[in-house]
This record gives C-alpha cells, sequence and structure tokens, in this order.
C-alpha cells in the first residue's frame, strides 16, 4: 500500500534550492567545475528531500525523464545544426557567404547589418540556433576578418537571432508561449510588438554608434583581402552552393520540422561537397559527424572554419539533459510550486503579478538551464493567478518571451548562451555585456507591467480559451484581485 503523498513546505522547499544554488556557485567559482556534472549531482542532492516529502524513486526518476521527454525537439535541433555546420562549410555555403559578406559590407555598418541579417534569417526560419549556425558563423568569420571584436559581433548575431526566434510565425518559443499560458499564436506575437519594437530600434542604434569606430579611413583591409582569396582558392564559390540554405528556407517556411529540415539541409550541403567541390563521400560524411577541418595552412582561417559535426554538440545536449531534468525533478515534487504559493497571496495588482512573473521565469532559467523549460514552468505556476485577475494570456506569453526567452542568453550556463559561444567560439562573458536586446526589451516590459500600459483585461464573460479576438483595451486595472 502507497504512503500517502507529503506537500512540500516553504521552508523545505527554499532549502533546496539554496543547497543547489550554493552548490553550484562553490562548484563554479571556487573549483572551476563544468556546470553539466554540478547540474548532474544536483540530482542526487534532490533525491533525499524528494523522498523525504513523500515520493519514491521511481516517481522521482520519471518526473526527469517526463520533462527530458520534452526537451527532445531542442536537443534534435541541435545536433542537426552541427551537421549542417559541417557540411555547409564543405560544400561551400558558407564561404559564399563570407566571400560576398566581405566584398558588400562596410565595416562601420557591419554591426547593424548583421543583426539585420540574422533577424531576418530567423525570422524566415523560426530558428535562432540554425541561424547561429549559418548566417551568424559567416558573419563572425566576417567580422574576425575585419578586426572587430568577437564578443560584439556575437552579441549582434544573438541579438539578431533570437528577435526572430521570439518574433517568427513559425518559431518553437513563438508557438511555445502562447501554448502554455493559455492564449492565441497571433494576439501573441501582436502583443509582443509593443515591447520588442521599441527595444529592437534602440539596440539597432546602439550597435550602429558602435559600429562607426570602425571606419574605413582607418582601417587595414589586407587581412580581408587574404580572407576572401582563401575563400576562392579552396572552394567553388557561385550560386551551385547556395542550394542547400535555400532548400532549408523553403522547408522551414513550409512549417516542415525545424530538424528534420536541417538535417535535410545538411545531406544536401554533403551531397553539394562531392559532386561540386570534388569532396569524397567518406569525407563528406566525416564532416557531418565530426565537422569539418580546415587544413590551408593559415592559423586564422583554420581557426576560422574548422567547426561543425554532431559530436561537437554533446556537451550542449548534455546539459540539456542534465538540466531538464533536475527542472522535473523540481517541478514534479511540487519544490517550485511551494514556493510560488507561499508569495501568490501577496501578489495584489498587477504591478506584483508582473514582477513575480518575471522572477520565476529568470530563476527558473538559472536553475533549468533552458528556456523552454523556463517556459514550461512560468506557464504552468503562473496562469492561475492571471486568470484571478482577468488579464488576457497574451500578457503571460509576452512576458515569458521578454524575461525567459531572452534571458537565456545572458546567463552564461545556460544552453542558449552556450550553444552559440560553441559554435561562434567566443566566451559566453565576451558576448553576454552585447546582448542589449535581452536587456532593453525586459526593462520595456518591466515598465509596462508597473504602469499598466498594454496589459490588457479580458472582457466582460471573456474566459481564457475564448480570446481569438486581439483587442487593446488600455485599462486600468484594479489592484485587487477580483
Amino acid at each position: 500500500m502507497e504512503s500517502k503523498l507529503k506537500i512540500p513546505s516553504i521552508g523545505l522547499a527554499s532549502l533546496v534550492l539554496a543547497i543547489i544554488v550554493l552548490f553550484i556557485a562553490i562548484g563554479m567559482i571556487i573549483f572551476k567545475a563544468d556546470i553539466r556534472i554540478l547540474i548532474f549531482i544536483c540530482w542526487l542532492i534532490v533525491l533525499p528531500f524528494a523522498i523525504k516529502i513523500g515520493y519514491s524513486s521511481k516517481e522521482i526518476a520519471n518526473f526527469a525523464y517526463d520533462m527530458i521527454r520534452t526537451a527532445m525537439t531542442p536537443i534534435m535541433i541541435i545536433l542537426s545544426v552541427g551537421a549542417m555546420i559541417g557540411s555547409w562549410i564543405a560544400s561551400g555555403t558558407v564561404p559564399t557567404f563570407i566571400y560576398a559578406g566581405l566584398k558588400i559590407i562596410s565595416p562601420q555598418y557591419f554591426l547593424v547589418t548583421t543583426l539585420l541579417l540574422c533577424s531576418i534569417s530567423s525570422l524566415i526560419t523560426g530558428t535562432s540556433w540554425g541561424t547561429i549556425g549559418t548566417s551568424g558563423l559567416a558573419m563572425m568569420i566576417i567580422g574576425n576578418s575585419m578586426g572587430i571584436p568577437s564578443g560584439i559581433t556575437a552579441g549582434a548575431i544573438v541579438c539578431g537571432a533570437y528577435f526572430g526566434d521570439k518574433m517568427s510565425p513559425i518559431s518553437d518559443t513563438t508557438v511555445f508561449a502562447p501554448a502554455v499560458s493559455g492564449g492565441k499564436l497571433l494576439n501573441h506575437i501582436k502583443h509582443m510588438l509593443w515591447t520588442t519594437t521599441p527595444s529592437y530600434i534602440i539596440t539597432a542604434i546602439l550597435f550602429l554608434i558602435i559600429g562607426f569606430k570602425y571606419s574605413t579611413s582607418n582601417f587595414d583591409y589586407s587581412q580581408i583581402n587574404q580572407v576572401s582569396a582563401e575563400m576562392a582558392k579552396s572552394f567553388n564559390l557561385g550560386i551551385i552552393p547556395l542550394i542547400p540554405a535555400v532548400i532549408v528556407i523553403y522547408l522551414l517556411v513550409k512549417n516542415a520540422q525545424p530538424y528534420s529540415s536541417i538535417l535535410f539541409g545538411s545531406v544536401v550541403g554533403a551531397i553539394v561537397a562531392i559532386l561540386y567541390q570534388g569532396v569524397s563521400v567518406n569525407k563528406a560524411l566525416s564532416f557531418l559527424y565530426s565537422g569539418y577541418v580546415s587544413t590551408s595552412g593559415l592559423p586564422f582561417i583554420d581557426t576560422l572554419l574548422t567547426r561543425g559535426g554532431i559530436t561537437r554538440t554533446y556537451s550542449t545536449v548534455g546539459l540539456i539533459i542534465f538540466a531538464i531534468g533536475l527542472g522535473g525533478i523540481l517541478n514534479g515534487t511540487g519544490i517550485f510550486a511551494a514556493i510560488l504559493n507561499s508569495i501568490s497571496n501577496k501578489i495584489q495588482s498587477v504591478k506584483t503579478l508582473v514582477i513575480s512573473t518575471m522572477l520565476v521565469s529568470y530563476i527558473t532559467n538559472i536553475l533549468g538551464a533552458s528556456s523552454t523549460f523556463s517556459a514550461t514552468i512560468t506557464g504552468t505556476l503562473m496562469q492561475p493567478l492571471f486568470r484571478s485577475m482577468r488579464m488576457r494570456p497574451e500578457n503571460l506569453s509576452r512576458i515569458i518571451e521578454d524575461a525567459g526567452t531572452l534571458g537565456g542568453p545572458i546567463i552564461p550556463w545556460n544552453t542558449a548562451s552556450l550553444f552559440p559561444a560553441s559554435v561562434l567560439g567566443v566566451s559566453p562573458y565576451a558576448f553576454i555585456p552585447y546582448c542589449f536586446l535581452c536587456y532593453i526589451n525586459p526593462i520595456i516590459s518591466l515598465i509596462y507591467g508597473i504602469t499598466g500600459f498594454t496589459m490588457t483585461e479580458l472582457d466582460e464573460g471573456e474566459v481564457y480559451g475564448e480570446t481569438d479576438k486581439y483587442i487593446l483595451t488600455f485599462k486600468k486595472h484594479k489592484n485587487k484581485v477580483t
């Protein structure tokens, strides 16, 4: 006969989270340990507390496994992007982008051009990671060739990629946020325009200003000419290498599964490498799995082009599995809910509701190291509070994106930060200060929450699930739960 399960107290829940945070902090700061093994060990730290609450070891394991299953799509995307980078360098796709960019882009407008290009790419394809691995990688190499600091370039790439990831109607996060909030996709996108548009304009202006530091008058083109010459020498450039990119964009626009579209584009890239670049079948397949290795003899170019491969994504995949699993245990055992329930009675206004939701988004992003996990937990825990205040669900889904989706890239151990770092070959700490969109957007969202601007209420008689019509009422909200 099974024993009755206990509900964790706020004291026990707080203790568990405090131990986890302290353990990870000590491990990273003092012992310089890898975040992956620290998070994996945290499974064991939580285990005795979960058993004390009343859960069996089998149930605890299932909490982790069930949450990990929800992460299979991003895991497959990461693996597919790894394969795509290797094959697209070998096929000449990335070198063609690099060659064209070096001939066209002016150094002083490079950063804002990078922001716009990655934004468009991510909007069209709906994938930030795919954009970072293709357009972003090409712009990174171009920026390095121009002598622009890699951290600044990576910051522009991340801002552009995650802008599109946040706003594209075919992006996983854009679809997922309203789903866990009880809202509708179109309402969600329209509501995000109020915070994202001013944030993006300010971000573009900042990159434009920074870019003027790299004027053409005192710029050395020798390295640019060297890279351009090497691209033309080592690869057959032209229209044919662009075929894999065109195919992937077409498939994604047609709403095909991102991982299957990217993987198919990887295979097409391998075929182009074999038929157009003269690469052997064996090498083409090895580029998919182990990545491309440049042997030009020029250290700068070899460093830039030695990238990609499925094997180079394993560390990021491991982090997702360990972090999502830990989050599943914390969520399944009610530890997250216990803490939120303890403060829910204190949330008596729209202002405190918005602040609390943003805090939950950031905390779950820190603990779960995944924006997907953060969206899942934040939407699940906060939706009842938004319902009770008769706030429209797009208010919640917008905050999930403003703080959750854009919070990931500025947390060094989050997958949204580690993935671009591994692909672009730059430390998260180098580009995090330049992820302007990730700071400005949440600030604007917070201001709206405090002032009530664009924080819309349900109409009289309207309930969640019946919010197809998008109406901006701009009503002044009551400062108490109705």
